[in-house]
């Protein structure tokens, strides 16, 4: 059987006890490894890693075992097999100033499927890990990819032991092939393209240093960059294994960057929280609006999610990219006739908003093969906002059913042989740092879901809508998705509980926390002004056409020069659009190294309500978009060209010029 190697280091960690070893102080507890390991394998290839367990040659305590779980397609399985350890048995005490730490490799047997292994992954996630300080100065060998992932206390230890764990699968070698060191943040795209032949993509970046520390890989709305973000040997910024410089020269900018493997450890991370916390079916449909494009759309339908359309446009996009139609439901507070045509042409759900909704589905359901499957929306009297939350019984909003039309509506609806009320929704806002309100929210819905089978609807589904914060800047704390899961599940299955009902299918709608932390969009640096004592203001080649929400909602970014994206600051900066607004500045009084013409500017989290949002304001052409993973870039949506713009343009005669 072939053999692959699996190898796990550690970064930084937040324990005293390490500072204190840091320091020549032995901690107290020695070598511990207890709790487990789990994760899955991407990209369908097959892949079996058994459990491990090994000794500290000094200590004789357990390292973690790893207990794999690997997906296909909607069917999960879980294969054990025997593996032996392998190479260095030692960790270092980390420093203040988190870097990597290495803790291990191990040899594992690797089970081949028939189809290709190109981009066979270990995806882990740690319960706990818990490394002597102890320093080694045996050389490492160098892996294809190297993936990080969060190590965490199980949320009950004060203690947050290690703030990193990486792992990296790639063909076993008796020999170290180079002295390089290991690292925290490669590339998790840059795997081999066949394990067995051991050859990793020639266009991919290996051996990347960190960017961000403490990044997290389990709940990515929690970092300011994709999960995939590292540093090459030139420091220059690498996502994805695509140095931001090159994609930057091919493609040209204003350019949108899609990091394939954060999106994909996004879906999973709900679609695996759900099933976790919750113990009754469920389903996380991304809310498109965010961002919508086929390529999304065949993304999250090939995690096993579902989608949320407001738009014929947008159900067209995800009807088109595969996205099975009963997966799809369709919201909007001013549905056209046509947009419920559609909808009940290829048996999408619809989400009632309004007596309008009703209205136009009663004359033109009756006489369908079927009855049409409805979701219900209200507003609960819960109103929440990053840390604002607000309770009241009337809530002031253009979306749903007042609390007081709910009784009514649901009892002209179980009169019409052409609905089939399937269940509820409601939402209650969105970049929420605060969970607590979800709380409030399961009782509300559990009341509405009581009320409504009682007067005969099946409601069978629960839709809590979506809102989880992401993390915009490094102030931004916001919770991580399983902790958002796991209180939303408990409350919900809490106040079914409490009701005597029995419990529905979960859904939730993440839009921003799916996508906005794995885009990146890339512009470059041109005209300077500099205003004596009050502010220097920078240029770039796009603006409020390509983001609007800075001058929109006073929204705030992150952003990086991409070739010295940890460079000291040589002071602050205020970058402005181009488009002939005064108030179109995309980044107010930023620190940055002395910026000049030509240099690529890197603005993190904007992959939501970016492209989604986008104008030809001042007739400039939308960016294109590339999707990166594994050292390759591909276009998903094209640049618009400036005669493009004139498509749909007449000329009446009488105002054409005369020849």
């Amino acid at each position: 059987m072939d053999q692959g190697i699996v190898a796990i280091s550690v970064v930084g960690a937040t324990d005293p006890r390490f500072l204190e070893a840091g320091r020549g102080v032995e901690p107290p507890g020695g070598f511990v490894g207890s709790g487990h390991l789990q994760g899955g394998v991407t990209r369908a290839s097959r892949l079996a890693v058994g459990q491990q367990t090994r000794q500290h040659p000094t200590t004789k305590a357990s390292a973690p075992e790893a207990r794999i779980h690997r997906h296909h397609g909607d069917v999960e399985f879980v294969e054990d097999q025997p593996a032996t350890g392998h190479g260095p048995k030692a960790g270092f005490p980390p420093d203040p100033e988190p870097r990597p730490v290495f803790f291990g490799q191990f040899t594992v047997p690797l089970v081949l499927a028939p189809e290709a292994a190109e981009g066979s992954l270990i995806e882990i996630q740690a319960v706990r890990q818990i490394v002597q300080p102890q320093r080694s100065d045996q050389a490492l060998p160098s892996l294809h990819s190297c993936f990080a992932i969060q190590a965490g206390p199980g949320r009950e230890d004060p203690y947050d032991y290690g703030s990193i764990l990486s792992t990296g699968i790639g063909p076993h070698q008796p020999e170290p092939r180079s002295p390089t060191t290991m690292v925290s943040m490669s590339a998790l795209d840059s795997a081999p393209s066949g394990l067995a032949g051991g050859e990793a993509p020639t266009s991919a970046v290996v051996g990347l240093d960190p960017f961000e520390a403490g990044l997290d890989v389990v709940s990515p709305n929690r970092n300011l960059a994709p999960i995939t973000t590292g540093l090459d040997q030139e420091g220059s910024l690498v996502v994805g294994g695509c140095r931001l410089e090159d994609l930057a020269r091919t493609y040209g900018t204003p350019l949108y960057v899609l990091d394939e493997a954060t999106l994909r450890a996004t879906c999973r991370a709900y679609r695996q929280a759900l099933e976790t916390f919750y113990p009754g079916p469920s389903l996380a449909l991304y809310a498109s609006k965010a961002n919508s494009s086929l390529a999304l759309t065949a993304l999250v339908a090939s995690e096993g999610l579902g989608l949320d359309a407001v738009s014929a446009g947008e159900l067209l996009t995800a009807l088109q990219g595969g996205m099975p139609p009963e997966r799809i439901v369709l919201h909007g507070n001013n549905k056209s006739e046509e947009e419920l045509e559609l909808a009940l042409a290829h048996r999408v759900t619809v989400v009632l908003d309004n007596w309008q909704d009703v209205e136009i589905l009663s004359r033109i359901a009756p006489g369908r093969q079927a009855p049409v499957r409805l979701l219900l929306r209200f507003t609960p009297g819960i109103e929440c906002h990053t840390h604002e939350y607000i309770r009241t019984g009337h809530l002031d909003s253009k979306f749903g059913f007042d609390p007081d039309q709910l009784e009514p509506v649901l009892r002209h609806l179980a009169s019409c042989s052409w609905a089939r009320l399937d269940g509820l929704h409601a939402h209650i806002g969105s970049q929420i740092f605060e969970i607590e309100p979800h709380r409030d929210l399961a009782a509300v819905m559990a009341d509405a879901l009581a009320l409504a089978r009682s007067l005969g609807h099946p409601c069978s589904d629960l839709n809590v809508g979506g809102g989880l914060g992401i993390r915009y800047v490094a102030t931004d704390d916001p919770p991580t998705i399983q902790d958002w899961v796991r209180t939303v599940a408990d409350a919900v299955a809490e106040a079914c509980r409490a009701r005597g009902l029995s419990l529905p299918r979960l859904l939730c709608e993440p839009g921003r926390s799916l996508v906005a932390t794995a885009g990146v969009t890339l512009y470059t640096l041109g005209s300077r002004k500099e205003i004596p004592g009050i502010r220097t203001y920078v240029s770039v080649d796009g603006g409020m056409s390509d983001n609007p929400r800075p001058i929109t909602y006073q929204s705030r970014y992150t952003a990086v020069l991409a070739a010295q994206p940890l460079a000291a600051a040589d002071g602050s900066f205020t970058v402005a659009g181009k488009h002939c607004e005064s108030g179109d500045v995309l980044l107010p009084d930023i620190d940055l190294p002395q910026p000049v013409a030509g240099a690529v500017l890197a603005v993190f989290a904007t992959g939501a309500y970016n492209a989604s949002m986008a104008s030809n304001y001042n007739r400039i052409p939308r960016p294109a978009t590339v999707l990166v993973h594994g050292g390759e870039a591909e276009v998903v949506q094209r640049r618009e060209q400036p005669e493009e713009l004139l498509r749909y343009d007449l000329l009446p005669p009488h105002l054409r010029p005369i020849t």
